[in-house]
């Protein structure tokens, strides 16, 4: 059985916005893609997919992850219109400012990976 490859995430690799004016400074600042994680403390399927978020974030260190949680951003989850979650969309270079329109939303890490290629 092989090992898996961890590291620890630098503190820039991964932000956290509570309003759309901290969400616009973070991606305009981004150097590469920026996943959006729209997420909740009590949120089981939150927590089960944070190692493979902090893997991906380790396998590309050009992605920015943006933690949002919808208890205390409830105005910029309802701007993204994330009635569930965790949902994630994946923002590609160049879309300034964000909006949900330019975000590819996707169901699971997996497909995070798969939009990155």
């Amino acid at each position: 059985m092989k090992n898996k490859k961890t590291c620890a995430l630098k503190p820039e690799n991964v932000k956290t916005a509570g309003d759309e004016a901290e969400l616009n400074r973070i991606v305009a600042a981004a150097p590469g893609p920026v996943i959006l994680d729209f997420m909740a403390s009590w949120c089981g399927g939150c927590k089960a997919q944070t190692p493979a978020l902090r893997q991906l974030a380790c396998d590309r260190p050009d992605v920015t992850i943006v933690k949002v949680d919808v208890d205390k951003a409830e105005a910029l989850a309802d701007a993204w219109k994330v009635h569930e979650m965790p949902t994630l969309f994946v923002l590609k270079p160049g879309s300034r400012p964000p909006s949900r329109q330019d975000a590819q939303e996707l169901s699971g890490v997996a497909e995070v990976r798969d939009a990155l290629r």
